[in-house]
């Protein structure tokens, strides 16, 4: 869509190239995330741009940890068990195509889950970077454990067999896995550039069925799910842009929707058959939506594109049912300096209507993380804004909000070592969780070259954010940081560790902090939750990707 120049603009510039590790002010890495001497663990291929951790359990083995999952710009895809050994390498089928640069094949992140139903975690991974349609994206899945590649969902075929014209074949969004049936089996939903929605139904091998609901734009959040009428299945809730179409029946404005889509089933629908040119072939079971089509249960409009993500929790104990909390996107009005969309809406699940508006310091295509910061046992809402000068006031911000209360209750400018980068919400997003084990939260972002750590229910930056660091620590990679940190405990011991993904000299790398309690002292009062425990811990709230709180 029109957001292209702008985000291939900023890769263009992101600094890889590293500055000397050996001066820096806090390294507390994780046995096996160093080398040569220096903190961050060497992967074979491209770095990490946008492609979060997933943190889970892989092989089975609870004696060795946790296993960390990431993905390179360049389309390899890793699994790495948490002392830093590089158990698996793939290269996904977007890695051959030579048309989309090596910083520019996966810029989404891989979702984890037993999409079988058999306990066999599979990793599924987005296709497709900013540009054309040379490539061919869509989704890959693997075994986990084995490696073995599962299934391609391959948009630029899907796409000619069911005869409609696609903008780009790229996934920058996140796949997302939930049960939708309670068949014990995962769905898989995505949004894409073809300008659709999908729901994929995992098969022995392969995906054998689903469905697509045509957005008539772009799709660049992901997507997250609630049951909003009580009945067995789940809705999805997913944003999208829309551009003005006068020509439509009622027109579209410039901006974007959320929408809370029914999953066609046999207690709610069949929908329309679309088998494209064909009458068979591997995709006959797959079935069209229209927009705005009879797959609503409800859509509701808003004045600026919807980039952010949706995160369904109970933000409002009065409202009947669950919550929806998303941010908005940086675009319209095309050609002004003053971007609208200074807002994180709250809606209600079961129709979708505004329940609050918080007012934010700038627009943002950050997801909003959910939690208890501040120890009242309501959940309160964070988000990142973004630095750039047509966005907001110029400074990239972590800001959180009562819910009760349209005004920020705390909002910090996000700045690593005196300096600030103006893209401080380009999709990396906060976690939340007690890195200290003293039962209080801290909100983590990355920003800059650095992980920047927050005092939950104040915002005070507890890592160093002036030039000269005094006795705050400072958290630092060799190259400038996009992606949304993890927090779990990677090895079994009790406490938490924070992972991240980005790169150092041009590469991809891994990082890992541990023993965080030596380096940020214990409060002297006990907060209410249990020690090491988290509120949301990676981006989407799980590996699953699913954007749920729980």
């Amino acid at each position: 869509m029109k957001q292209l120049l702008l985000i291939a603009l900023f890769i263009c510039v992101l600094p890889f190239a590293a500055p000397t590790l050996a001066d820096q002010s806090f390294d507390s890495s994780q046995q096996g995330f160093t080398n040569d001497d220096k903190s961050g663990l060497l992967l074979s291929g491209g770095a990490v741009l946008y492609g979060a951790t997933a943190v889970t359990e892989i092989d089975g083995n609870s004696e060795n940890g946790l296993e960390i999952v990431v993905t390179g710009t360049d389309g390899r895809l890793y699994i790495v068990q948490s002392d830093g050994t590089v158990v698996r390498e793939i290269d996904t089928p977007i890695t051959s195509c030579n048309s989309f640069s090596s910083t520019n094949k996966i810029l989404g992140s891989s979702a984890v889950g037993a999409i079988r139903g058999e306990g066999t975690p599979y990793i599924v991974t987005p296709q497709g970077g900013l540009g054309d349609k040379a490539c061919k994206g869509g989704v890959v899945s693997y075994n986990a454990r084995t490696g073995e590649r599962h299934g391609f969902f391959n948009l630029r075929a899907f796409s000619r067999w069911a005869d409609f014209w696609a903008f780009s074949y790229s996934v920058k969004s996140t796949p997302a896995l939930m049960d939708t049936t309670g068949n014990g089996k995962m769905e898989i939903c995505f949004g894409a550039w073809d300008r659709n929605v999908y729901l994929l139904k995992p098969a022995k091998k392969n995906f054998k069925r689903g469905w697509y609901y045509n957005a008539a734009d772009t799709v660049w959040s992901s997507c997250s799910f609630a049951n909003i009428d009580n009945s067995p299945k789940m809705e999805i809730i997913v944003g999208t842009d829309i551009s003005q179409n006068n020509d439509l029946n009622p027109p579209t404005p410039n901006g974007g929707y959320v929408y809370a889509l029914n999953p066609p089933g046999e207690d709610k629908g069949a929908g329309q058959v679309n088998r494209g040119r064909f009458s068979t072939g591997k995709f006959k079971k797959f079935k069209h939506h229209s927009f705005r089509g009879e797959l609503n249960d409800w859509y509701t409009s808003f004045n600026q594109t919807i980039f952010s993500s949706p995160v369904v929790a109970e933000l409002i104990a009065d409202n009947p049912g669950k919550e929806i909390v998303v941010g908005s996107g940086c675009y319209f009005p095309e050609s002004s300096e003053d971007k609208r969309g200074k807002w994180v809406k709250i809606l209600s699940a079961s129709d979708g209507s505004v329940l609050q508006t918080l007012n934010a310091s700038a627009c943002s295509e950050s997801e909003p993380a959910v939690g208890d910061i501040d120890n009242d046992g309501e959940l309160e809402v964070i988000q990142a804004g973004n630095g750039a000068k047509a966005a907001g006031d110029g400074n990239s911000r972590i800001e959180a909000w009562d819910v009760t209360d349209p005004d920020p209750i705390w909002s910090t400018v996000l700045n690593d070592a005196g300096s600030t980068g103006g893209y401080g919400a380009h999709y990396q997003s906060p976690v939340v969780g007690d890195i200290n084990g003293d039962g209080h939260m801290e909100v983590i972002i990355s920003h800059n070259r650095s992980v920047l750590i927050f005092k939950g229910d104040t915002g005070e930056a507890l890592t160093c954010d002036s030039n000269s660091c005094g006795d705050k620590p400072r958290l630092r990679t060799g190259g400038s940081l996009s992606s949304t940190p993890s927090l779990a405990d990677i090895d079994g011991d009790g406490d938490l560790e924070i992972i991240q993904a980005g790169s150092r000299n041009g590469g991809g790398a891994l990082y890992v902090w541990t023993d965080l309690v030596d380096i940020f002292p214990q409060e002297e009062t006990t907060g209410a939750h249990a020690a090491y425990s988290t509120e949301w811990s990676t981006w989407r709230g799980n590996a699953q990707r699913n954007g749920v709180y729980e």
